[in-house]
């Protein structure tokens, strides 16, 4: 419908010689406010002339699915017909028609990078932020349609796990704890090469760990795999564009000219490569395989990447645009009123089983997936733990809950096709509309936290249904089995693509 009502505005754009307004007008799903229509377009607010408003209106008009059409304050505000609605219950009480209605007409490979701890330690609560973040994004673009490889970056090849080494084995103090002296007992060969340190770390510690949780990966990428070819390869390509220079005995990229807020170093003076040095070659490799869309998620302290990395994409000309870089903030545990202090190398550290363990990983990934990338949490263990309606995670799967019960009790019922629709069915299949909405948002903003926000209106609507319509033993109890139906599959779906469990009681 959304695309419908788009081609039909811009086709008139085009033929008033009005394209260039194709970028700078919206149109919105109004999930929250539907006294503004159930979609909503700008236009007047940016085309001032007032007849070519009225013509995009009576355009508008002749598309059979919608009702009517208001324009308040600048807004064209649309009205779908009530079949509309009675169609998308009958449509997602198949979850194959609700998976298929999902589908995207234009299909990418993408990469999605998330995590990508150093092998240094065990996965701590902050390394599940982008973890969660990634896996979910990861999913919602899969459901979509989109050929998605989730990718795991291992630094088998720096300063850090040379540092873990050397703290292991008595060298250094930069890593300590209880699981620096376990691997001290385990690994007795100080002549272990970094690379098999590195799997042992993968193998014992952060591979468990996500498999737990449910955070899934299809390719582990090693960064020695880039020395020395690939690393060579692409310094010299970029020689050849003339973005690699000398100075003060080093090698620099002209980074700047590209956008970046300086230049940067790719061998230093006494002739190592800089990490930047892989950068520049991971990304290559990265495009090298195909991807038209490269996906990053990076905790706070990789702010400076996007500008360098962006640099070196417009360096091998892939388009800037296809460079997704999410710079996730901090996560702060709250216990007993009190700020946990986490230091990984001081071994003070709260590990994501832990974390996990504390509240339970559906519990936990909800929450974090609750706020914005750009915010700093402060997760408060004794709020997460509460069985209540305050507990976001609790009410959403109560609704889900509520609505198998019902389900259970009249399975001897078929479900009929759905045409009985009142004010109550028609407010809830209202936002049923607004879960395919909510999906290719998140497909084209990459913000995982409006699903979230998406299933607290859906579950608000679906106990609000629960309280005023009764089903069981009703007139219309087997019409009222498919929109039950309905709900289940949004339900079951949406806490899939969040990697939250499905639970038949609780």
């Amino acid at each position: 419908m959304k695309n419908k009502i788009i081609n039909e505005i811009n086709s008139i754009l085009d033929s008033n010689n009005l394209s260039s307004y194709k970028q700078k007008y919206f149109i919105k799903y109004n999930l929250e406010s539907p006294r503004f229509g159930d979609y909503s377009v700008n236009l007047g607010l940016i085309i001032k002339n007032v007849q070519i408003i009225e013509n995009i209106v009576n355009n508008l008009k002749k598309i059979d699915f919608i009702e009517k059409i208001e324009i308040v304050s600048g807004f064209i505000n649309i009205f779908l017909r009530d079949q509309v609605f009675i169609d998308v219950i009958n449509l997602y009480s198949d979850i194959i028609g609700l998976h298929t209605d999902l589908k995207v007409k234009i299909v990418k490979k993408i990469n999605c990078e998330f995590v990508s701890a150093n092998p240094t330690g065990p996965l701590s609560v902050g390394n599940a932020r982008g973890g969660y973040q990634g896996c979910a994004l990861a999913n919602i673009l899969e459901i979509v349609g989109h050929k998605v490889d989730r990718e795991f970056y291992i630094n088998d090849n720096g300063n850090q796990i040379k540092e873990l080494k050397k703290s292991i084995f008595g060298e250094s103090d930069q890593y300590q704890g209880a699981y620096v002296d376990a691997i001290r007992k385990d690994l007795k060969d100080e002549n272990i090469n970094l690379t098999d340190l590195s799997d042992y770390m993968l193998d014992n510690y952060i591979m468990p760990s996500l498999k737990k949780n449910n955070i899934n990966f299809n390719i582990w990428f090693k960064e020695s795999s880039l020395y020395p070819e690939k690393v060579e390869v692409a310094i010299d390509l970029l020689k050849a564009k003339d973005f690699i220079y000398e100075k003060n005995q080093a090698i620099w990229m002209r980074t700047k000219k590209l956008g970046d807020e300086k230049d940067r170093v790719v061998i230093k003076k006494n002739g190592e490569y800089t990490y930047f040095a892989s950068d520049i070659a991971y990304l290559k490799d990265k495009i090298d395989r195909g991807y038209e869309k490269i996906i990053f998620y990076m905790g706070a302290d990789h702010h400076g990447y996007i500008g360098r990395i962006k640099a070196v994409a417009k360096a091998f000309k892939f388009p800037e645009e296809n460079i997704v870089i999410n710079i996730f903030q901090l996560v702060k545990i709250l216990e007993n009123g009190k700020t946990v202090k986490i230091s990984k190398r001081e071994g003070k550290i709260i590990t994501l089983d832990q974390f996990s363990d504390m509240v339970s990983s559906d519990v936990a990934k909800y929450i974090i997936l609750s706020y914005d990338s750009n915010k700093e949490i402060v997760f408060d263990i004794l709020k997460a733990k509460e069985r209540s309606g305050k507990n976001p995670v609790y009410y959403a799967q109560y609704g889900l809950v509520r609505y198998k019960k019902i389900k259970e009790k009249i399975s001897q019922s078929v479900s009929k096709r759905f045409d009985l629709l009142g004010e109550n069915e028609k407010a809830i299949a209202r936002v049923m509309i607004g879960f395919k909405e909510t999906i290719h948002n998140i497909e084209n903003t990459y913000r995982t936290i409006e699903l979230i926000k998406y299933l607290h209106f859906f579950t608000k609507e679906v106990h609000t249904y629960y309280e005023r319509e009764q089903v069981i033993g009703s007139q219309n109890e087997n019409q009222k089995l498919t929109l039950i139906n309905s709900v289940i599959n949004i339900y079951e779906t949406a806490f899939k693509l969040l990697g939250i469990s499905n639970p038949d009681k609780m």
